[in-house]
C-alpha cells in the first residue's frame, strides 16, 4: 500500500517524510494524527518510526523512552499481581529490553524486575508501568502472537502505574518478595511466548482471557 501511495504523487510522498520526522521528534502526537495517517499502511509507518527510534536512541538524540507520570486518571487492579501469575504460568508474557516482563492476562501492563535508566527516566523494580502509544501496544502484540519472548526495540513511552502490592495492599509482604523472584527466574529462562500454540491461537489468547474475566465479575 505504501509504495502505491506514494508513486500517485511528488506532494505524497513529501507528507509521508513530515510525517515520519514529526513522528521522530514528537512520539506523543501519534494518536493525534492517526486520522491523517487513512490510506496509508500505519503498519509501515510504525514499523520505520521504532526502527529509527533504535539508532536515535543509541545516539542519545532521542529521548522517546521515557516514563511519563501524567496519566493520573489511569489505574491498574489490584488483581494485576494475580494475572501476572496466570501469565508466568501460562507464559503469556513479553521481556522489553530484559527488565520489563508485560504480562497479557487483563490489562496490557509490565513488571519492573530491575530498576534501570533510559532516555533520562529511571523504571524502579517492583513498579508497574503501561505503554502509552498504540505502536508500542501494538509492537508487543505482534511479539507475543509470533511467539517473541524478548522484544527487539526500543522501550519506548509508558506511564508510571503503582508499586506491587497484594490484596491487603500492603507493598512490604513476603508474597510480593517471592512474585517478584518468580518473575525474575521466569524471565532469566523463558525464551518463547506460548510455543504448543500457532499464531492465531496466540492471537484469539487475549481476547479469550478477557472474556474469561469478564464472565468472572458477573458471577
Amino acid at each position: 500500500k505504501i509504495n502505491s501511495f506514494r508513486d500517485s504523487s511528488d506532494v505524497k510522498e513529501s507528507i509521508i517524510l513530515t510525517l515520519k520526522k514529526l513522528l521522530l521528534q514528537h512520539p506523543e502526537l501519534f494518536q493525534d494524527i492517526k486520522p491523517l495517517l487513512k490510506g496509508m499502511s500505519l503498519g509501515v509507518i510504525s514499523t520505520f518510526f521504532s526502527e529509527n527510534r533504535q539508532t536515535s536512541d543509541q545516539q542519545g538524540e532521542n529521548d522517546s523512552d521515557v516514563v511519563d507520570y501524567k496519566y493520573e486518571n489511569w489505574f491498574l487492579c489490584e488483581e494485576s499481581e494475580s494475572r501476572l501469575e496466570t501469565s508466568i504460568s501460562e507464559r503469556a508474557c513479553v521481556l522489553v529490553n530484559g527488565k520489563l516482563l508485560v504480562k497479557f492476562v487483563g490489562r496490557i501492563s509490565a513488571l519492573c524486575l530491575e530498576s534501570f535508566s533510559v532516555g533520562g527516566s529511571t523504571f524502579v523494580a517492583g513498579h508497574w508501568y503501561c505503554p502509552v502509544s498504540d505502536w508500542t501496544v501494538d509492537s508487543l502484540k505482534q511479539s507475543f502472537a509470533v511467539g517473541e519472548f524478548r522484544f527487539k526495540g526500543s522501550v519506548g513511552r509508558w506511564a508510571y502505574m503503582r508499586p506491587m502490592y497484594n490484596y491487603r495492599k500492603d507493598p512490604d509482604s513476603q508474597e510480593l518478595d517471592i512474585l517478584l523472584k518468580d518473575a525474575q527466574t521466569f524471565a532469566s529462562k523463558n525464551k518463547a511466548v506460548m510455543p504448543e500454540l500457532n499464531m492465531e491461537a496466540r492471537k484469539a489468547y487475549r481476547h479469550n482471557k478477557l472474556e474469561e474475566l469478564s464472565l468472572a465479575r458477573r458471577e
